[in-house]
């Protein structure tokens, strides 16, 4: 059997992939780093504690280019394996944190220390880790840093054990102090403002829209799930850009033989919608199908996609993304070969 590559979606060169992390864009290039291990090639072999960040970038957030891996596993410490799992990326245009102006500050879990920093002086091409690693100690990982403006201050959004998200601050991005938590968030974090709003989201797409003073968020709204289905997880926003574009990890569990191993989603645009409902289209011009089924789901081969009035589908090679009444709920299968 001859394996394509999917002509709309992003896959690592070779072996796993999942979580996106460090999306940044430095206005020329958007930035891609993502979970990956190039000598896992079947789910069966999977090992967490072996993982790296790759790397991409791309100038229309379809079309992207490989680069050297950014941040790789270092020697066990106390036993411990001790690599780089999720978290973001911002670039430093006032040297706050005193490594250069311009440089790209990477916010990582270390699997054997805590969050740590990691700056680069090239663009975000290679890094140096931070001598005073770890800046955060907690049961907990995956931290998104952004600047709040009402308050002036630097935020970590991170989740901690055994369903919280919580928020730190920072004034100089190298030393953080506890701010609060809620419960009810399970991993990669996200929290941005939409709107005029903010949102807490958590990985498995599940979010609340409410206020963020840089100190407590206040819920305004109950959980909502931004998908259906169980295909997308870990989405991350860009930093750098005005709007909120979101990349999430595409599970392909079934995709077996290919070299590589899952995908990335579109890039998808979310807009904050009647009702404080999130709506979420795709942020690149792909060609799709317009499909009406009001009465009944849509089946497609092997997926079956929730009844709506109006369905537009995009299908790659492996996945389908159906974003149902426009934009108002998305639907994203594997396609089973």
């Amino acid at each position: 059997m001859q394996f394509l590559r999917p002509k709309f979606h992003f896959t690592a060169p070779r072996g796993w992939s999942n979580d996106p992390n460090g999306l940044f864009f430095d206005g020329r290039n958007y930035h891609l780093y993502y979970q990956a291990n190039p000598e896992i090639v079947s789910y069966a072999q999977m090992n967490w504690y072996s993982m790296r960040w790759g790397h991409a970038v791309s100038t229309d957030l379809l079309h992207w280019s490989h680069c050297k891996d950014a941040l790789l596993p270092r020697p066990p410490l106390d036993g411990k394996p001790d690599c780089p799992w999720s978290g973001s990326c911002i670039v430093d245009r006032e040297n706050v944190a005193g490594f250069g102006k311009d440089s790209v500050l990477a916010f990582f879990t270390s699997t054997a220390r805590g969050e740590c920093i990691a700056f680069s002086l090239d663009g975000g091409m290679t890094f140096t880790e931070y001598a005073g690693n770890p800046v955060v100690r907690h049961n907990g990982r995956d931290p998104k840093v952004f600047f709040h403006p009402a308050s002036g201050k630097w935020i970590m959004a991170v989740f901690e054990m055994v369903n919280y998200a919580a928020f730190y601050s920072s004034e100089n991005l190298r030393d953080w102090r506890f701010e609060s938590r809620i419960h009810g968030f399970y991993e990669c974090i996200n929290c941005f403002e939409l709107g005029g709003k903010w949102v807490l989201m958590a990985a498995d797409g599940s979010y609340s829209v409410g206020t963020f003073d840089g100190h407590q968020f206040e819920p305004l709204t109950r959980p909502q799930k931004l998908f259906e289905g169980t295909a997308l997880y870990a989405g991350q926003c860009f930093w750098g850009i005005p709007e909120i574009i979101v990349i999430f990890w595409f599970r392909l569990p079934h995709l077996s033989g290919a070299g590589f191993l899952n995908q990335m989603s579109l890039p998808m645009r979310l807009e904050l919608g009647a009702e404080d409902r999130i709506r979420i289209l795709p942020a690149v011009d792909v060609p799709g199908t317009m499909y009406h089924s009001p009465q009944k789901p849509l089946t497609l081969g092997s997926v079956t996609i929730p009844a709506a009035e109006d369905i537009f589908v995009v299908e790659d090679e492996y996945s389908v993304e159906a974003f149902l009444n426009g934009g108002d709920r998305l639907f994203a299968a594997e396609k089973i070969q």
